[in-house]
């Protein structure tokens, strides 16, 4: 059930519409400047139009908060632009035209107003495009379409909790009949001849009507006609997706009118479909409604059955939700079992039927927590009707009696298939019993509290303004009330009345018994304050009054942490002015009704991010984020994860671990699109890390700000705003964050649009030369990369950059500037001692003043100029300069394929003179005479390591020998590419283990698993690609044909495991893979591809390899195709009948052969019978 987030993809991926967009947003702007508002007009309707297509286009692959705020961009656009060209049509709106014109625009209004949950607009706006529709000569596609979305929009009014009211549903149903008397006129004229058009508008109006219809009371009795024929519908149109959906709603139907027969009927057509047609995503929750239906029958055994199902499609995703429905079974069955034991003892007592209630009560908690309404209701008001039956109701059954009313009356209200009246009459019994069986105040207020809000539901629901009203103010009357009780603890959600009472019910004039009676029933009530330096209360319940104070400080601990997430480290307890020791016993040093206890705190215990993470979401009600979850585990104390992970119903949570973390070493924020004000929300009240990632966000400079007035002087050594639209403003805030932060040592400003111009005076100057630096041991790398730089900025940073004191290494890859870089020796006068120039354009960097700085004096111990386009005569330049440089730890030249053998040879003498750590000569166009070139650096000492991967060295096996003679024992360790590694034909094929998904599961797998079989290895590129679903799916779909022939296939990319799993869970007519009969292998290490010669290295991906081993595990055959075509399997068939046939024949096989043809005897005197055979 997972899905692949790629945030690359996803930003880069083009609408279709997009370029169309541009030209008409483009001539809308020309037409208004000419004056033509009405064909300005016009384009803007048009415009609508696009964006309105446009939301459809947007990557379902984003995060879901991204694709929501694309979605209200596109909308608010178009809204924009239809209220634009209203303005314009208004003016003649009396025209045919026009009014055409105008019902379109208010038609998008209404769509768009929709879209975004704007129910009132969208009525509003769809009830104006109506008014403009013409009277005569109607377009009916257009008034079906008007139709249907008011029908639409009342239908998802009335399933938002927050908006819907009682008549939304027969709103909807009154426009859907309007459709279906306009559906019932219209012809292929009117849907531009499409066939297929109008037999899904009947499918799908018929099941708009028997959906509503049966959340209609009044309507029931036409839902299962109409719900009937969308079923028919759907299957002549083969629509296999809204036929599973129609079965579905067929099903909760029967459920609303009793026919359980038919809804298990309804469940398995709908779970054939899904299984048949591949909706792989549609199993999971079809299985848990059809555990939970056969839950309510109490058939535990098909139960059971479906649950075996559901935990084969679990994964590790799913984990916990196979969890949750495996222990709503269990518990189900334990609670019915031991509630039949009951049944079947015939006890009529009160300790008895208290135990029977107390069971179903149980019971019914759990089935609410699951949404199970429905059983809820039925078993709270069977419950209810056997303690009436009884008549023999004791003071402990009053509050299982009264929860148990509050479950019926909630449970009934969740499903709205009832009346107001009966709403209400049930809610009325229930303050009545209140009012009449509870004694304590607190009880009956909290209760009440409850009752006011559902009160206030159905009232807003029935559009009852006066009776809302009402019952706001008798709420906030309760809750001041509640607030105001002087011996209640708001912070402790336990009270004695919520437990067993503890005296038989009297009715009449009862008496409140004395302390001696309490005592003597060993039930205490114990006030705490937990003396931290802000104290809190605690409540705690003592039922074993001969239990040790030493249990009471555990049970404080663990309540503390409990409801206000800090756990104490407790020195002792103190009653007044007296301590109490651990062994005394309860009984002996408690003997008030109401005893009040200090907790003396001397810390707070130590806990990991998860645990507050999982205990905040317990507090403030939460529903825990798995991601959250991975990402906080196994890390270790003080490291909080949380790239991208950040979602506005998870903050709460998050801010209670940064806020209660002792110490925070690594915060990752990168990735959630956060900005100013929830990024201040999270650290406002957060420990100080030493090193904060707030990469890829929407910061601003006032987070800039906001880091130095939160964290000035603390730790911080490492902060990433990598990819933030920082703009050039940032350069006056750089001499304010070195002030600040005096250990820092890392500033990441990548991609931060540092670079567009901005005029810089003096006064900027003097920020930077008399900024104060503090005398700290710590050098600070700056990373400028991936930056634009206008006009001449680069050389305004320099210039500014200089007065940095403690300036060791600056990062410049990928940049590009409007100019050269003028002022580049400027550096020699800095502390600078690295440069990272790699992947950036080589005219920007005049060679010649990078030269003149390595000459100046200036000692740099790293110096990275991979992927700049160098030449032979580049290193030339160079080597003046190189030669001075006597502390040089990293000297880069990768990927600079035009060097070559001749800038080895020119470098050979220069490096007698300097010494260098490590070198790197990978994908630089060496051959084996410049590997032996290297042999006598090497030979001599003169360079520690050096990386030669990427070049193709050595032809020939007498190459190899010669290298490592010259080589000899020398101490230099030098990096190239392994020989006997790679993948040849005749070779024993390179071995390997590494996870694939294995019919949905994560499996390790090896070559070695395969021996006694043929292999078929074939590579492809990339997950989520175009050309690799088909051949993975033409393998997969063939590969009993393989089988026969006793060869297994296992396809490999160098993405992960979870990647395949994401895209196998993906339905193929979105691009995905679907059931795999194969396995994917996953190489995420890149070293099988290498292994196998299909690795890209500068793109990290494979080529399309393909390789046929054998079952001693020898490479017969290699295919490699370049990226854009894929392969033929029934080639690859043919290849492996053909091995397998001379493996056992001896005989060999000519051009194109296929199984059962005539094949070649391998002698010239027998191959002459297939030569004359053929010619």
């Amino acid at each position: 059930m997972g899905k692949k987030v790629t945030y690359a993809i996803g930003f880069i991926r083009q609408s279709p519409f997009a370029q169309e967009l541009k030209e008409q947003q483009s001539r809308y702007d020309t037409e208004l400047e000419l004056g033509n508002k009405r064909k300005a007009a016009t384009i803007a309707l048009e415009i609508s139009d696009l964006l309105i297509a446009q939301v459809d286009e947007i990557d379902p692959g984003l995060p879901v908060h991204v694709q929501e705020q694309d979605t209200r961009k596109f909308l608010t656009k178009a809204i924009g632009y239809c209220k634009e060209a209203i303005k314009i049509f208004q003016r003649d709106r009396h025209s045919t035209d026009t009014m055409y014109d105008l019902v379109s625009a208010y038609y998008n209004l209404c769509q768009c107003h929709s879209s975004l949950e704007d129910y009132e607009a969208a009525i509003r706006y769809g009830t104006i495009a109506l008014s403009y529709m013409p009277r005569e000569d109607q377009d009916k596609s257009k008034l079906q379409m008007i139709y249907k979305t008011i029908g639409d929009t009342y239908f998802i009014k009335a399933t938002d909790p927050d908006e819907s009211r009682h008549d939304d549903f027969f709103h909807a149903y009154e426009y859907y009949m309007k459709e279906k008397s306009v559906l019932e006129t219209m012809t292929l004229d009117d849907v531009d001849r499409d066939p297929t058009v109008l037999p899904q508008f009947h499918r799908s109006n018929k099941f708009n009507l028997g959906v509503v219809c049966s959340k209609l009371p009044n309507k029931r009795e036409f839902a299962e006609r109409f719900l009937k024929e969308a079923v028919e519908d759907a299957q002549a149109l083969k629509d296999y997706a809204n036929e599973k959906k129609t079965w579905w709603e067929l099903g909760n139907h029967y459920r609303r009118v009793n026919q359980d027969h038919l809804v298990k009927a309804c469940q398995i057509r709908e779970m054939n479909i899904i299984r048949q047609h591949g909706f792989h995503e549609d199993e999971l929750p079809c299985l848990e409604e059809r555990i939970k239906f056969h839950l309510e029958m109490k058939e535990f055994a098909e139960c059971y059955r479906l649950n075996k199902r559901l935990k084969e499609l679990t994964n590790e995703d799913t984990k916990e939700y196979y969890t949750s429905i495996y222990s709503l079974i269990t518990q189900t069955e334990q609670l019915m079992g031991r509630y039949e034991e009951q049944d079947n003892i015939h006890s009529r007592t009160p300790e008895t039927l208290f135990y029977k209630v107390s069971l179903i009560y149980e019971l019914t908690q759990l089935l609410m927590e699951h949404q199970m309404h429905r059983a809820a209701f039925r078993i709270a008001d069977q419950a209810l009707r056997d303690i009436d039956d009884s008549k023999s109701i004791t003071s402990q059954m009053i509050s299982t009696y009264l929860n148990l009313l509050q479950i019926k009356a909630e449970s009934q209200w969740q499903l709205r298939e009832s009346t107001i009246e009966t709403y209400i009459d049930l809610d009325n019994q229930t303050l009545e019993f209140i009012d009449k069986h509870t004694r304590y105040t607190r009880i009956q207020l909290e209760h009440k509290i409850d009752v006011y809000k559902r009160r206030i539901e159905i009232h807003t629901y029935y559009n009852q303004t006066q009776r809302v009203s009402h019952f706001k103010k008798l709420l906030r009357d309760a809750e001041a009330q509640l607030e105001a009780l002087p011996d209640i603890i708001q912070d402790d959600p336990m009270d004695v009345d919520k437990q067993v009472s503890i005296t038989p019910l009297r009715f009449g004039n009862r008496i409140t018994p004395s302390h001696k009676l309490l005592l003597k029933s060993d039930t205490i009530n114990i006030r705490i304050n937990v003396l931290f330096p802000e104290p809190v209360l605690v409540r705690i319940l003592c039922y074993d009054l001969k239990q040790t104070v030493k249990w009471l400080m555990e049970e404080i601990r663990r309540r503390t942490w409990q409801i206000h997430g800090i756990e104490p480290i407790i020195s002792r307890l103190k009653i007044k002015d007296s301590d109490l020791y651990p062994n005394d016993l309860i009984q002996d040093v408690f003997l008030e009704l109401d005893q009040q206890v200090d907790a003396v705190v001397t810390g707070t215990a130590l806990k990991s991010a998860l645990d507050i993470y999982l205990n905040a979401c317990d507090r403030l009600d939460i529903r825990p984020s798995e991601y959250i979850r991975k990402q906080l585990e196994d890390v270790s104390h003080g490291t909080i994860p949380l790239k991208g992970a950040v979602y506005e119903d998870q903050i709460p949570a998050i801010e209670q671990v940064l806020q209660k973390m002792n110490m925070i070493s690594t915060l990752d924020l990168s990735f959630n699109f956060l900005n100013d004000n929830t990024i201040e929300r999270l650290l406002k009240y957060s420990k100080a890390p030493n090193e904060i990632n707030l990469s890829n966000n929407r910061a601003t400079l006032s987070t800039l700000q906001l880091l130095t007035d939160l964290f000035s002087n603390s730790d911080l050594a490492r902060l990433s705003l990598a990819y933030n639209s920082l703009g050039p403003e940032l350069i006056y805030k750089i001499p304010e964050l070195i002030t600040a932060f005096p250990n820092l040592r890392v500033l990441n400003l990548q991609g931060t649009c540092i670079g567009k111009y901005m005029a810089v005076n003096d006064d900027v100057r003097d920020l930077y030369r008399n900024m104060a630096q503090a005398e700290v041991p710590y050098r600070i790398t700056i990373n400028l990369s991936n930056n634009h730089f206008e006009k001449d900025m680069l050389s305004i940073w320099t210039s500014l950059l200089v007065h940095i004191e403690r300036l060791d290494k600056l990062q410049l890859s990928g940049i590009t500037s409007d100019t050269a870089w003028s002022n580049f020796v400027a550096l020699s006068d800095s502390s600078l001692r690295g440069i990272d120039y790699n992947h950036s354009a080589k005219d920007v960097l005049d060679l010649m003043n990078l030269n003149f700085l390595l000459g100046s004096g200036k000692m740099l111990t790293e110096l990275d100029l991979s992927g700049c386009g160098l030449t032979h005569q580049d290193i030339i330049k160079l080597c003046q300069g190189i030669q001075y440089q006597s502390n040089m730890k990293i000297l880069s030249f990768r990927s600079n394929p035009a060097i070559g053998d001749e800038s080895i040879n020119s470098l050979y003498q220069l490096f007698k003179q300097c010494k260098i750590g490590l070198l790197d000569f990978s994908y630089c166009g060496l051959t084996f005479a410049g590997a032996s070139t290297i042999a006598l650096w090497a030979a001599n000492g003169l360079v520690k390591e050096i990386d030669m991967t990427g070049n193709i060295i050595f032809d020939t096996t007498y190459q190899l020998d010669h290298f490592m003679e010259i080589y000899g024992k020398s101490d230099t360790k030098i990096i190239i590419d392994s020989i006997e590694a790679i993948a040849q034909v005749q070779k024993p094929a390179p071995a390997f283990t590494a996870p694939a998904v294995v019919n949905g599961e994560f499996k390790n797998i090896s070559l070695s698993d395969y021996k006694g079989k043929y292999v078929v290895f074939f590579w492809y590129p990339m997950d989520f690609t175009f050309v690799c679903p088909t051949e993975i799916l033409a393998f997969s779909e063939r590969i009993a044909e393989f089988e026969a022939l006793n060869t297994a296939v296992i396809g490999a990319s160098t993405d992960s495991e979870f990647s395949h799993l994401a895209w196998i869970n993906t339905p193929r007519k979105q691009g995905g893979l679907g059931e795999m009969k194969i396995p994917l292998l996953a190489d995420k290490t890149k070293s099988i591809a290498k292994d196998y010669g299909v690795l890209i290295e500068n793109d990290g991906i494979a080529l399309r390899g393909l390789f046929i081993i054998d079952p001693n595990g020898i490479v017969r055959q290699i295919t490699i195709n370049d990226l854009p075509v894929g392969r033929s399997v029934d080639e690859v068939l043919r290849l492996v009948e053909a091995f397998q046939f001379t493996d056992k024949h001896g005989e060999v096989c000519p051009a194109n052969w296929k199984a059962g043809a005539k094949t070649i005897k391998p002698n010239p005197k027998e191959s002459q019978e297939y030569f004359q055979t053929v010619n």
